[in-house]
């Protein structure tokens, strides 16, 4: 509760004066006749948070729009939703009501999308959809809270997959890229000089282009074994340096990523076995990972689903 406090006072400010939005508000000319939700929100089936507060104090009414009230409860939800700067902002005294003003905008705004018809562009739908399936989501896991894997738990994980953890050969190499001309021009610097990493570092230091780069990726495997890598690097940019011997420039610019690279593999790391320990990570994640879908699955209704094995099989990204 001590954390609530500034925010507690200023609410208690807000609801001694109302902000001049309840009964003793002047009316106003807000032009069209205010219409209802089309389909109005269902009372939810779970508790509402009650951010700590009494009852008759959370449902102290700060401001109206329309018919609709705004209660201490709605101010506390949206302040939870705050982070940062804004957060701290909207407790400070000379900010008092602003995040009220900023609800109320929005409110009116909403009535003013469905005055104009937008409650059911195909757009909201997809948005009230998602909001939905994060909210459902949210009230799984605070049901079935994750439990901490065992050390047997994550060794039967470790075990389950013995190819997951056999890393295979990887490579590190150089790198200049640009345009395709300029990328040519790095590659015959590189090539005259007896030192081709120095030449190619060279050349891109003395170009003023913003657009070259150069650097080092890896290590990385060759894309066909379908290691996971945490810094992916561009699937050409790999198969050149893994068909290129470690120490000689790969012979052309090879073009990844809207981009045409200078390719220069370095050193060439064998096949080896990760380690449980080394592991650990990994398995944690992984046993979240499942423990969230075997989650979902028991909350998912039964449904009839088939899938057309050919149709999915020829569908290709444009």
């Amino acid at each position: 509760m001590t954390g609530r406090l500034p925010l507690l006072a200023l609410l208690l400010a807000l609801a001694a004066c109302r902000c001049g939005a309840d009964e003793r508000t002047p009316s106003v000319d807000a032009g069209p006749p205010p219409i209802a939700p089309a389909d109005p929100t269902p009372t939810p089936s779970f508790p509402r948070d009650d951010h700590g507060l009494p009852t008759e104090q959370g449902e102290v009414v700060l401001a109206r729009v329309d018919d609709r009230p705004i209660t201490v409860l709605d101010y506390l939800d949206d302040y939870e939703r705050l982070r940062g700067a804004d957060r701290l902002r909207f407790t400070m005294p000379a900010q008092r009501g602003a995040l009220l003003e900023l609800r109320l905008r929005d409110e009116l705004l909403a009535d003013e999308a469905r005055r104009r018809g937008h409650a059911e562009a195909p757009e909201v739908i997809a948005a009230r959809e998602e909001a939905m399936r994060r909210v459902l989501v949210e009230l799984l896991r605070e049901e079935s809270p994750p439990s901490a894997p065992t050390e047997a738990e994550l060794l039967a994980l470790f075990t389950e997959e013995p190819e997951r953890w056999r890393r295979p050969e990887r490579v590190r190499a150089e790198f200049v890229r640009g345009t395709r001309e300029e990328a040519t021009a790095a590659l015959e610097h590189a090539r005259a000089q007896r030192d081709p990493i120095r030449g190619m570092r060279e050349w891109a230091q003395q170009t003023a282009s913003p657009t070259v780069a150069s650097g080092q990726l890896g290590p990385f495997a060759h894309p066909s074994t379908g290691w996971r890598e945490a810094m992916p690097v561009p699937r050409a940019f790999a198969e050149a340096a893994h068909a290129t011997p470690a120490g000689r420039l790969h012979p052309e610019v090879v073009e990844a990523d809207g981009a045409f690279w200078v390719v220069y593999p370095l050193v060439r790391e064998p096949e080896t076995r990760i380690a449980f320990e080394d592991a650990r990570d990994e398995l944690v994640q992984l046993h979240a990972e499942r423990a969230f879908e075997r989650m979902l699955a028991r909350a998912l209704p039964e449904a009839r689903v088939s899938i057309d094995e050919e149709a999915l099989a020829v569908v290709r990204r444009p």
